[in-house]
C-alpha cells in the first residue's frame, strides 16, 4: 500500500510522506539500502519544500540508516526544529530507553537490554552518557580503553568501537556524534541513573588485558 501511494498520490509532498513511512518499515525490518532509497528522495522533497517537520523526521530518519555521519544529519535535524512538541517528540528515543551508569547490562530499551556486538561498545556507550554533552576526546577514550597501544591502532580501534555501538543503538544510532577530536552522546529523553567514573571503566578492562594488546 505505500508502494501504492509513492507512486499514485497526486501531489508530491503526499507522495514524500508516504516514501518517508516506507523508509522507516524498511529499516524497520532490516533493508538499510532500500531505507536509504527511499529516505533521500522525500527528504530532498521536504527540504526544497520547507516542510521543516518531515524534513526533520527525514533528516532523523537518514541518521538511523548513515550512522557513520549520523551527527551531521542530527545538526541538520536540530536546525530545523522548531520549539513545538511535535518536533520534541521526534528526538524521543523508540521505546524507552535507559542508560544505568553502575550496571554492565547498562542499555536497555522498554526493559530489555540492548544486546552489544563487544562488551567495549557497551562500555563506550556508558562512558559517554557519564559525560554528559560536552562528551570526551578520542584520545581520553582510547587511553581508557587501549592505554600503552601505538596511536594508529587505537585510532583503528576507536573506529570500529564507534561502529559496533551504532550498530547496536539501531534506530538511535544518530545519539552517538564525532566531531572532529570529540565523541558525544545525545541522552534527550533518554533515561541516565545511576554512576560510574571512567577510572572504574577502565579497570573493568585491565584484568583483562594481555601484555601485547
Amino acid at each position: 500500500m505505500l508502494q501504492d501511494a509513492t507512486e499514485n498520490l497526486p501531489d508530491s509532498l503526499g507522495r514524500s510522506v508516504a516514501q518517508l513511512r516506507l523508509a522507516e518499515v524498511e529499516l524497520m525490518m532490516g533493508d538499510r539500502a532500500s531505507a536509504r532509497s527511499s529516505v533521500d528522495t522525500a527528504r530532498e522533497t521536504f527540504l526544497k519544500a520547507e516542510a521543516r517537520y518531515w524534513g526533520a523526521r527525514a533528516v532523523l530518519l537518514t541518521g538511523a540508516i548513515d550512522r557513520d555521519r549520523g551527527g551531521r544529519w542530527l545538526k541538520l535535524a536540530r536546525e530545523l526544529a522548531l520549539p513545538d512538541p511535535a518536533y520534541e517528540r521526534l528526538f524521543l528515543p523508540e521505546g524507552i530507553l535507559s542508560i544505568d551508569l553502575s550496571a554492565k547490562s547498562a542499555v536497555r530499551r522498554d526493559g530489555v537490554p540492548v544486546v552489544f556486538l563487544t562488551r567495549h561498545a557497551e562500555a563506550a556507550v556508558r562512558l559517554l552518557a557519564m559525560s554528559g554533552p560536552e562528551g570526551m576526546s578520542i584520545q581520553r577514550i582510547a587511553d581508557i580503553f587501549w592505554p600503552g597501544v601505538p596511536p594508529d591502532r587505537q585510532r583503528a580501534r576507536l573506529r570500529t568501537l564507534l561502529w559496533q555501538a551504532r550498530n547496536s543503538l539501531g534506530a538511535d544510532a544518530w545519539r552517538l556524534q564525532r566531531q572532529h577530536d570529540l565523541v558525544a552522546l545525545d541522552t534527550s529523553g533518554v533515561d541516565v541513573h545511576g554512576s560510574i567514573t571512567a577510572t572504574a571503566i577502565a579497570e573493568e578492562f585491565s584484568s583483562r588485558r594481555s601484555p601485547s594488546r
